[in-house]
């Protein structure tokens, strides 16, 4: 298949078989830059396929997600299904809600970097959809709230599972 339409807001999909193809900017620009207070509460659908075909959806926190130019990378805890499906190569979407569009992106991961707690992958975009339609714009992305826990603490946790992502 070739590239159909751009992947930026109002596109389609762009589709290059077998090839990375450009995380749209609007994307990028959601996890550049440290400001994880102002971000705190975005919450993002991570699918993966199980060994049986199945679908498994993953609730990812912004502080688990990166992405470069062409690639999006995770960081999920050790020993997670999400992780070991990712690990076995299988196909993987990333939903990407936010205010006026969404976002998929899809391919496959290859594993980063392990520590006791973390396993970190890179999935090297294949495809990108967008949903933008005019006059029908998406309102707020996904939120989480946190109860019995401290922001700051979580936060904090966020820094290292990155670090874990940009090492």
């Amino acid at each position: 298949m070739s590239p159909t339409t751009s992947p930026e807001p109002g596109g389609g999909e762009q589709v290059t078989a077998g090839l990375a193809v450009p995380v749209p900017r609007d994307v990028r620009s959601l996890f550049e830059g440290a400001d994880l207070e102002a971000r705190f509460g975005l919450a993002y659908e991570l699918v993966t396929v199980d060994e049986d075909g199945w679908p498994r959806i993953a609730m990812l926190s912004h502080g688990e997600i990166a992405t470069t130019p062409d690639s999006v990378r995770f960081v999920l805890w050790s020993g997670s299904t999400t992780g070991e499906n990712l690990a076995a190569g299988r196909p993987a979407l990333l939903s990407v809600v936010s205010d006026g569009f969404v976002c998929y992106l899809s391919g496959r991961a290859l594993p980063l970097r392990s520590t006791s707690e973390f396993n970190s992958f890179e999935m090297s975009v294949e495809r990108v959809r967008m949903d933008a339609h005019e006059g029908f714009p998406v309102r707020s992305p996904i939120t989480f709230g946190i109860e019995g826990r401290d922001r700051n603490d979580a936060v904090s946790e966020w820094r290292r599972q990155l670090e874990v992502l940009h090492d």
